[in-house]
């Protein structure tokens, strides 16, 4: 799960929730656990938006940092 991209586990995420809506009615004993389980990593979705931003943020900053640094060698 690690090694999977963080939009992908976003979307994950997204498909996960509209699962467990489908299932709100009288869902089964074992069924009630795994759609526990879902809305555990459910709540970590805004988490892992936030931190796809951030990161998004950071590579652009880091970027735009090379980018200054070779025009001060080119000069």
């Amino acid at each position: 799960m690690l090694e999977k991209n963080i939009a992908d586990l976003v979307r994950d995420a997204d498909l996960m929730q509209r699962v467990s809506l489908a299932f709100k009615g009288n869902p089964s004993p074992v069924l009630t656990k795994v759609l526990s389980s879902l809305s555990v990593i459910e709540d970590q979705a805004p988490k892992v938006k936030k931190a796809q931003r951030r990161l998004s943020i950071r590579e652009a900053l880091h970027a735009k940092k090379s980018n200054r640094q070779e025009a001060k060698e080119l000069t």
